[in-house]
């Protein structure tokens, strides 16, 4: 029974970290993909993708919509998946990971709040890039 125990606690664990690697894969892929956009934008002379400034603009607001919400989602998940641990620790009355369960569990936020800042800041660049040229 307490290797079950063990063994649902260190799945939880493996969420978590799963997780993290998230929070920074996330607004990482989404900011690159924003440059890329930017930079494409910067170097074209096509004047009829100058004409569309409306609809590259309306692609890019789709991208920032979904970093934003996905991001949103892993922060969501992270959250619960740091209570559902501290929960099992008292709930399964673990003595030998006392220091861990007492020390306040890395809720990641500020991680989380420079993905957020990140994808909002690259976005409104790659925006503004697009309006002034």
């Amino acid at each position: 029974m307490e290797t079950e125990k063990l063994r649902f606690l260190e799945r939880q664990w493996e969420l978590i970290e799963g997780n993290k690697k998230l929070r920074l894969q996330i607004p990482t892929v989404i900011s690159s993909l924003l440059i890329a956009i930017s930079g494409f934008i910067i170097q074209s002379n096509n004047t009829k993708l100058m004409e569309n400034r409306l609809l590259i603009t309306i692609v890019i607001l789709s991208i920032f919509i979904f970093g934003f919400v996905s991001l949103l989602i892993i922060h969501k998940q992270y959250n619960y998946s740091d209570k559902k641990i501290s929960s099992l620790y008292l709930k399964f009355k673990l003595t030998d990971l006392d220091d861990v369960r007492n020390k306040k569990l890395e809720s990641g936020f500020n991680l989380f709040l420079l993905g957020y800042l990140s994808i909002i800041l690259f976005s409104l660049f790659a925006i503004i890039i697009i309006w002034t040229i």
